[in-house]
């Protein structure tokens, strides 16, 4: 199953990330949104994913998201879809892609995580930019010039 989790910039630079709760295209996510294909759907848990960066990540200017294949299992509600839990860490040989909010999107970022809740709204437009996970580390360094 392809899943989706928010991670901070360090979580660039560690082997295994644990990763507690993660997003994906789930038997109930595709009932919430009957009319959406599959990469409607994907967006839609990626777009999850962005959005629990915003609470769980107190103080970077930038969203990043994961995309990984891994075993899951559905631990969703109503409001929460897409919302799983892997069976096992992620290694970096599991990441398929990483998502990070371009530069621009950083005052709305840190708006957001202040509780502004109309930059929480604005960040859903900001497109989150797409790396290969063989770019980590060149990320990495980056997003440490962006702090």
């Amino acid at each position: 199953m392809r899943i989706f989790f928010t991670m901070s910039h360090s979580g660039l630079n560690e082997d295994i990330l644990d990763v507690p709760l993660a997003h994906a295209v789930t038997d109930q996510l595709r009932a919430a949104f009957p009319d959406e294909d599959e990469e409607e759907l994907d967006m839609i848990a990626q777009l999850a994913a962005a959005d629990d960066s915003i609470a769980v990540i107190g103080h970077e200017p930038f969203r990043i998201v994961a995309a990984a294949d891994a075993e899951a299992t559905y631990v969703g509600t109503d409001a929460y879809p897409s919302l799983v839990r892997p069976h096992h860490p992620i290694t970096w040989e599991d990441i398929a892609a990483i998502f990070v909010d371009e530069e621009s999107a950083a005052e709305d970022v840190l708006a957001a995580r202040r509780g502004d809740a109309e930059a929480f709204d604005r960040c859903a437009e900001w497109d989150l930019l797409w790396y290969d996970p063989s770019e980590r580390a060149q990320l990495a360094k980056e997003l440490r010039g962006r702090l």
